[in-house]
């Protein structure tokens, strides 16, 4: 994802979830937060806070 893609995409960051106090925002139109993606985002363990979601066509569910 370039720099303008990730700035344009977190504009329409519309949702989030929350999940073991994290807060996971995401775009509704562009993801669908499923069972796959649930399971990915209460395995994550990294230090911060809040993390952004987003499906990428060719790697898949990149959470950051």
């Amino acid at each position: 994802m370039e720099i303008g893609e990730a700035y344009e995409a977190g504009s329409e960051l519309t949702q989030h979830l929350e999940v073991n106090g994290r807060k996971f925002y995401y775009n509704p139109r562009d993801i669908t937060i499923d069972e796959e993606v649930l399971s990915m985002v209460k395995s994550v363990n990294g230090p911060d806070s809040t993390y952004v979601v987003y499906r990428d066509e060719s790697v898949g569910v990149v959470i950051y």
